[in-house]
């Protein structure tokens, strides 16, 4: 309403003093906070199970049998049998995650290795790529622990990369470790080392490399990685920080997805990242509160084009039945037919 209203003509409007039209714009403001809130109640609510899987695959933290066992009912529950991802595509992404949070790679595992007995799939390589992976007697397995007094034995044994170990120390939320070679080593605090604690999720490490560090888009990508919400609220709290709506794409944050829509009512980009979440009524959605189908994001493709890569067809069937233009090109991206070809999705 703001956008359309005359400035210099208040008074013709019925506004007798400033202070009547600032309260006008404040209701106003209320208003569509509200409307905004009630957006967001409505889509968490409608794909609370979703989000609940995705928030408990990025949090497991335990490397134990059950923990394993309750994860693999909800992706198998709430992301396999709802047709959303196949049962490779989870097994890949949860191996690529593995790789990331070693201390629970074992679970992880017993996760991977129980969708592929169940579903018969052929993932060998992914299975294979994090069992080897293997942090026995390295300094790897010494922050995984977080064992501080066998970090004090092995540095004394010759020269290493302090800085890359601190950053790892961060990556994997090893405070003991972090503290040793802050304090007797004088390591110093570099961004890497913020970014990676924004992974790692330990408070007490991020705290310390908010203190050295100013933290930027990069780093509030890393906070959406981790689908922890209260380290991405503390970041779009305090600082000034471009919002990374790729990376809820790409790390299928949905909520964090949610809050950039609801704060900036953006229905056009949101529309063109919505199939990376696989849920096709999702994308009807932006179509029926006005999203353009053919608006083309400056860093990123058009929704076809981001259906054809996430091999979405029938996301990309439905698109085409609403006639979106099928070989829109941007000058720096391809179309959605090559990467329809590279992608094996015809």
């Amino acid at each position: 309403m703001s956008e359309n209203f005359n400035f210099s003509n208040w008074k013709f409007y019925g506004f007798d003093t400033d202070l009547d039209l600032m309260m006008f714009f404040f209701i106003i403001q209320i208003v569509d906070a509200f409307k905004a809130s009630k957006r967001y109640s409505i889509l968490t609510n409608k794909y609370n199970e979703y989000i609940d899987a995705w928030d408990s695959i990025y949090n497991l933290n335990s490397d134990d049998i059950i923990s394993a066992a309750k994860l693999y009912m909800k992706i198998k529950d709430y992301l396999i049998e709802t047709g959303y991802f196949t049962p490779q595509e989870m097994i890949h992404s949860i191996r690529n995650f593995g790789l990331q949070r070693l201390k629970y790679r074992h679970a992880y595992l017993e996760v991977m290795k129980a969708i592929n007995r169940e579903y018969h799939c052929d993932n060998d390589f992914d299975i294979r790529s994090l069992s080897e992976s293997d942090a026995a007697n390295t300094i790897h397995e010494i922050i995984l622990n977080d064992d501080q007094k066998k970090l004090y034995n092995f540095l004394n044994l010759g020269n290493h990369n302090l800085s890359e170990i601190l950053q790892f120390c961060c990556e994997q939320g090893a405070v003991n470790c972090f503290w040793a070679l802050i304090d007797s080593y004088k390591v110093p605090i570099t961004k890497e080392c913020l970014d990676a604690s924004f992974l790692g999720n330990n408070q007490e490490i991020i705290e310390e490399c908010l203190r050295a560090q100013e933290p930027d888009s990069s780093t509030l990508g890393n906070a959406i990685a981790s689908h922890n919400m209260d380290n991405i609220k503390n970041l779009l709290t305090n600082y000034n920080l471009r919002y990374p709506i790729d990376k809820c794409a790409c790390y299928k944050n949905l909520r964090a997805f949610l809050i950039h829509l609801v704060s900036t009512d953006d229905m056009n980009i949101c529309f063109v990242y919505s199939p990376s979440f696989h849920i096709q009524s999702f994308c009807e959605y932006f179509l029926s509160k006005g999203a353009d189908i053919n608006y083309a994001h400056e860093h990123c493709y058009t929704e076809l084009s981001v259906a054809a890569k996430e091999k979405q067809n029938d996301i990309a069937k439905y698109l085409i039945m609403k006639e979106i233009v099928i070989n829109y090109q941007t000058i720096l991206y391809p179309s959605a037919f090559e990467i329809a070809v590279v992608s094996n999705n015809p």
